[in-house]
């Protein structure tokens, strides 16, 4: 499958998970998305395909309210990976609330972040995400 409308997911709710995969597939945003529940979990997934640059996913969305330091952690993880393979990926975060706290500068620095999204998400949030 092509990565092209690949979606990695990380958020620690399970319900939440849910509703974000199902508003991406049944409203073909989406054609696949890959889901884990803590950052330490995705890392390893991504480690076992290093050789397969390629299957990384165009977009990222990723909760920073719950494992805000590991999912830091795993963004500037991800942002060298990318570098080192001159890939591109839209990184979008995802929080809790209106909050929008501080994004540490080295993540800035090594992976742009596209927009703070906060939860609930819906259609409409979905929607805008053009991949």
């Amino acid at each position: 499958m092509s990565t092209k409308n690949k979606v990695l997911l990380i958020e620690s709710n399970r319900a939440e998970i849910m509703k974000i995969s199902k508003l991406f597939l049944s409203n073909k945003v989406a054609d696949k998305v890959v889901f884990f529940t803590a950052p330490a979990e995705a890392k390893d997934y991504i480690q076992s395909t290093s050789n397969s640059p390629q299957i990384l996913p165009s977009l990222l969305m990723i909760d920073v309210s719950t494992y805000s330091h590991d999912s830091f952690e795993f963004l500037k993880y991800f942002g060298r990976l990318l570098r080192t393979h001159d890939l591109t990926c839209k990184v979008f975060l995802l929080k809790d609330s209106e909050d929008k706290g501080v994004i540490p500068s080295e993540v800035k620095t090594l992976i742009p972040i596209e927009k703070v999204l906060t939860k609930p998400l819906t259609f409409d949030k979905i929607a805008s995400l053009v991949i």
